[in-house]
């Protein structure tokens, strides 16, 4: 009583909480949440806005590794890339086409040391097929490039005479469980359409090692991918070349057998390849051999200067 009273000296009056007004606010707290929580992804359709417009650019870094010691078999048991978090990646088809519609989560690590680029992708797969594919694509010089790119067949397209598209693609030809490693399919488009490799010189195909399985012993199955190529290509023209301090935006896209429509695709990324302590003109193991014959040098010249010395006190 004393309560109320104080409530209504204040302006203030209580609210029974009826069944009604109970239904009121939960409704408002419902339409709060929704509106307050951003998507994850982009699920895109043939006609769609750039997706950029919905949620910017997402980033990783390539941050500098010496000597990683890497053996290129999907296994990634090495400390270079044990020492470093996955970002996460997303891809989903086409909202549009609900019979191949499916959302993959992709983890993906990168690095380079003196001489190569090199990238990690793991991701979920239910149904295991030798047709299963992967890519990315590199945007080299694009005024605007988007994901959009990779929506359909007729969209790989740059918008500009001039403007190219680097491409790597990986398809699954696993049949027995065992580590696969050879070459990615590296191509590119310009306004034009499709430039295939062989229609090209110098290509260093970029080189991989896979392996899938239950991988994290959550029941399901994943594709590891492990990619390695050179920082610097010959190929000027149709080839993406990695330079220290740039950044590269790219986009990537899963298919759940190549020869259908389902595959997904990411929004679009960019790979900074981040400044580091580089000694390019030696390995480890060759300063530790100048620093020993170093150190013999002048184990030597004591040596000497204590003879002579020696010779001295004896005449």
């Amino acid at each position: 009583m004393e309560m109320n009273q104080k409530n209504k000296l204040h302006g203030i009056h209580p609210i029974k909480l009826t069944r009604f007004n109970f239904k009121i606010i939960l409704s408002l707290s419902l339409v709060m949440v929704m509106f307050s929580i951003t998507p994850v992804l982009c699920h895109w359709g043939e006609g769609d806005d750039n997706c950029i417009v919905e949620h910017g650019i997402s980033e990783i870094n390539a941050n500098y590794v010496g000597d990683p010691g890497i053996k290129l078999d999907g296994v990634l048991n090495e400390s270079a890339w044990q020492n470093m978090e996955f970002s996460e990646v997303p891809n989903a088809g086409n909202i549009k086409e609900r019979q191949y519609f499916f959302v993959s989560y992709m983890n993906m690590k990168a690095f380079y040391d003196d001489d190569y680029l090199y990238i990690s992708a793991i991701w979920n797969d239910t149904d295991i097929d030798i047709h299963d594919m992967w890519a990315i694509c590199w945007d080299m010089n694009c005024s605007e490039y988007s994901s959009a790119m990779l929506a359909t067949e007729d969209a790989m397209e740059t918008s500009n005479p001039g403007e190219y598209v680097d491409t790597w693609h990986w398809i699954n030809n696993l049949r027995d469980n065992i580590t696969v490693n050879g070459y990615l399919k590296d191509d590119c488009f310009n306004y034009e359409g499709w430039i295939y490799f062989d229609e090209t010189e110098d290509h260093p195909d970029p080189r991989y090692g896979y392996i899938y399985g239950d991988l994290k012993g959550d029941g399901k199955n994943y594709y590891q991918l492990e990619i390695r190529r050179k920082l610097k290509s010959r190929d000027k023209n149709y080839d993406v070349n990695f330079e220290v301090g740039e950044s590269y935006r790219f986009a990537t896209a899963v298919w759940d057998r190549f020869e259908n429509q389902a595959h997904a695709i990411s929004w679009t990324w960019q790979m900074n390849i981040v400044p580091g302590n580089r000694i390019a003109s030696y390995k480890f193991g060759a300063l530790i051999s100048i620093s020993l014959i170093g150190v013999i040098l002048i184990i030597t010249k004591n040596k000497l200067k204590i003879n002579k010395q020696d010779n001295l006190l004896i005449k």
